[in-house]
């Protein structure tokens, strides 16, 4: 498939298996590195999938996830918590990315998570909880560029 897919799609099927746990970045590394050139297969974009997957990786829970970790490594800043608990009010909330040290916390937001409306009123209720507690939020979707998300969050936590 690397011969056919580009960087980005090979880089989301990567993903995929990964969240599925059919294999570890590790062993793909390995395995890349014992593969010889053959027509139909590019080292090359493998290679490239791979160097934007540093050690540590995680590819989050969605594709949407994958892409803010991939855009806050490329731009250099802090790798925030991922799946961050927090606990307010007899209520435990998860973050899809967050840095304690600064209250500052991301979402991201695709229309899969939010097809009912009482999924957007439980969110409004999270959000204004977190808010109020001190916590600064920034929401990511899909159409935001990776510049744009590397913008929006160096504006809260700075880089490294």
């Amino acid at each position: 498939m690397s011969g056919r897919l580009t960087v980005d799609q090979l880089g989301d099927v990567v993903d995929d298996f990964l969240r599925r746990k059919q294999f570890r970045l590790g062993q793909l590394r390995a395995r890349v590195e014992r593969t010889l050139p053959a027509p139909g297969r590019s080292l090359k974009r493998l290679r490239a999938v791979l160097a934007a997957r540093i050690p540590g990786y995680d590819p989050g829970e969605s594709a949407l996830e994958g892409k803010i970790v991939r855009a806050l490594t490329k731009h250099g800043i802090p790798v925030p918590t991922q799946q961050h608990r927090v606990d307010l009010g007899g209520s435990r909330y998860r973050l899809d990315f967050s840095w304690p040290e600064h209250r500052v916390y991301l979402e991201g937001n695709g229309f899969g998570w939010h097809q009912l409306s009482s999924d957007l009123d439980s969110d409004a209720r999270r959000q204004n909880r977190l808010v109020i507690d001190g916590w600064r939020p920034i929401e990511i979707t899909w159409r935001m560029s990776d510049d744009e998300i590397a913008t929006t969050v160096t504006a809260l936590v700075p880089r490294t």
